[in-house]
């Protein structure tokens, strides 16, 4: 807007002292109109700020960390794809070629033999039926883990916009400190020369006013950290965001009550993703148990063979050139191999308590952070009420002091501390909506309550 009024100033208008040729000032005023057009179209662009909701998408659709987590995924698709391998056929070619130093009775001094064979397993304990449904879960927990790492990011994207909000705030609320100290320091000098005001009440304001100045200054340096940390948590370091590029519309108006904890609870536990997770790592060790005992069944194999030796490094050379095909059942089993194969269901008995023992722990740690939750937002709904009724009896408090002051009857004591008193409430009620705003967020975050299909 700015830059819109000083471009206006170069546009010639009636009385302004300027005679231009018809052509000229046909160029003027087109050129006019162009300079007004890319002004509003400047300070369009400048006021289409980023909101909530579209900083998380950036977040979620070009963090590493999520690519690193779709790289997973892809991983445990392939390991899918693999397992699935064992369903089928194996064909392998092999053709090789003999050099003698003389010709034997049964072979030439050249020769070779050309042989194929697709064997397919019949039976192996279901092996690889386990193997591929305990891929299929590890995928699947896979994709559990993506989605609480999306949720992840949306919690701590909400909540560093949530601390820029704060912080700006907070440096308003300094500023007005600040300038409130500044007009009674200059009361107070005029005060003193006229003798209504000693020395030192004037002495105690401005040392009162310099702190202040310094509150401001630690109050912009907290703003800018806090907006380095939310172009770090979207992923926007090739345009670092600026305050002017930011909406808060998300913190108008305070989230509803809450619920009770036992309303929250059965949601937690069917919706959280790490819990799911683990639920889906559980049955993939359940089915590895399942495979590792196949080690003690008998594995049958049925192939399929052909073979054709050639007098020559050909295998069609020559009129001794034998062809053969064999069809052969094939069933083995392993009598004793160290303990080894008892060994792997031991420990895959054990994976899966492990699973289990780190699903059952998470549950009550979730359970707990829920409750801490829900009694961090009764608090702070509480405190906000108080901090409501206290800056209106702070700032009736200023106002009173502020008229004695002028009127020479309240001290600079007087002065100061209805000052800081109403500063103190402003900070009360900034802290109180940042509480309740915060633990909404890790209340949704919680329940999984934050956007999927981002």
């Amino acid at each position: 807007m700015r830059l819109l009024k000083h471009m206006l100033k170069f546009i010639p208008t009636p009385g302004s002292g300027l005679t231009l040729s018809t052509d000229r000032r046909g160029g003027v005023i087109r050129a006019g109109r162009l300079f007004l057009f890319m002004a509003v179209m400047l300070f369009s662009r400048h006021a289409c700020a980023y909101t909530l909701e579209e900083l998380m998408a950036h977040a979620v659709n070009n963090r590493d960390t999520i690519r690193e987590y779709v790289a997973d995924l892809e991983k445990s698709r392939e390991d899918v794809r693999f397992f699935r391998g064992n369903f089928y056929p194996r064909l392998d070619l092999n053709y090789t070629v003999n050099q003698l130093d003389d010709d034997t009775s049964s072979e030439n001094e050249k020769n070779s033999i050309f042989a194929g064979a697709m064997t397919l397993n019949v039976f192996s304990g279901f092996k690889d039926t386990y193997d591929y449904q305990s891929g299929q879960y590890r995928y699947t927990a896979t994709e559990f883990q993506l989605d609480a790492i999306k949720q992840d990011i949306q919690l701590a994207v909400a909540l560093r916009l949530l601390a820029v909000y704060q912080s700006k705030a907070w440096l308003r609320v300094v500023e007005d400190t600040h300038t409130l100290y500044r007009e009674r320091y200059t009361e107070a000098k005029l005060k003193h020369k006229v003798g209504l005001l000693k020395k030192a009440d004037v002495l105690k304001i401005k040392v009162v006013m310099d702190d202040a100045a310094q509150n401001v200054r630690d109050a912009q340096a907290r703003l800018a950290k806090d907006l380095n940390d939310l172009t770090r948590t979207v992923g926007m370091e090739d345009r670092r965001i600026t305050l002017g590029q930011l909406g808060f519309t998300a913190f108008r108006k305070l989230p509803e009550s809450v619920k009770t904890y036992e309303d929250y609870a059965p949601v937690l536990l069917e919706k959280r993703s790490e819990l799911n997770a683990l639920r889906s790592q559980q049955e993939a060790a359940r089915l590895q148990i399942r495979s590792a005992r196949a080690s003690v069944y008998p594995r049958a194999d049925l192939s399929l063979g052909y073979q054709r030796y050639g007098e020559n490094y050909l295998p069609d050379g020559g009129d001794d050139s034998e062809d053969e095909v064999r069809l052969q059942m094939t069933v083995s089993m392993n009598i004793f191999d160290g303990f080894q194969k008892y060994t792997d269901i031991r420990k895959a008995r054990l994976d899966s308590k492990s699973v289990r023992y780190q699903l059952n722990e998470l549950e009550q740690t979730f359970k707990n952070e829920l409750r801490n939750i829900l009694e961090d937002l009764d608090v702070a709904f509480n405190n906000y009420q108080v901090a409501q009724e206290s800056l209106t009896e702070a700032e009736e408090n200023q106002r009173i002091n502020e008229l004695s002051f002028r009127k020479g009857v309240a001290t600079a004591t007087d002065i100061l501390d209805a000052i800081s008193y109403l500063s103190q409430a402003r900070f009360n009620i900034i802290t109180a909506g940042y509480g309740i705003f915060s633990n909404h967020y890790r209340l949704t975050r919680m329940i999984e309550g934050f956007d999927k299909n981002i």
